[in-house]
């Protein structure tokens, strides 16, 4: 969802796993060469057609395992969800809607899709969009409630000793 903690958690998560780090957000920037809110301007088809072309590239241009953060509606379009479970570990960040409020409130304009709302709207817009995402966030590896520091220390302990194993 937007203002889960993402793009934080992600880069926190790829220091403690000693990984590369890459938020899909700013790889379209860089890759289009224009903002977000400009590439969303042609509407949102337009714009998840540009997200997938984005996310099958920096999948293919990967050599080792790194840790990235996808937009919140990634997962639900196209068949991004099924490219992203054949890629690797999907954790979804839970985040009540008061907390991503909060984190939105702090970076008004940053999001197109929730642009321009008054608090009650968005709201109804964020319960609309996790009601609607939700049947994909449920199909990631991990779940991680965004208040709960104490999971993200389960979480890489565990994926940790999981690793270990895997590779041993």
């Amino acid at each position: 969802m937007p203002g889960c903690g993402k793009s934080y958690h992600g880069l926190q998560l790829s220091k403690k796993l000693n990984r590369q780090f890459f938020d899909l957000d700013t790889y379209m920037e860089q890759y289009y060469g224009m903002p977000l809110p400009q590439l969303f301007a042609a509407g949102e088809t337009s714009f998840r057609q540009k997200e997938r072309e984005a996310l099958e590239q920096l999948l293919a241009q990967l050599e080792t395992p790194a840790v990235l953060a996808m937009g919140g509606g990634t997962p639900a379009y196209l068949d991004n969800i099924k490219m992203m479970q054949e890629a690797g570990v999907l954790l979804w960040i839970d985040a009540d809607i008061p907390t991503l409020m909060k984190h939105i409130l702090k970076q008004p304009g940053q999001r197109p899709l929730l642009a321009n709302r008054s608090l009650p709207e968005l709201e109804a817009r964020l319960r609309e969009l996790y009601r609607q995402r939700l049947p994909y966030y449920q199909q990631a590896t991990w779940t991680i409630p965004a208040q709960d520091a104490g999971a993200w220390d389960n979480f890489i302990h565990t994926f940790n000793n999981f690793s270990l194993q895997d590779n041993g």
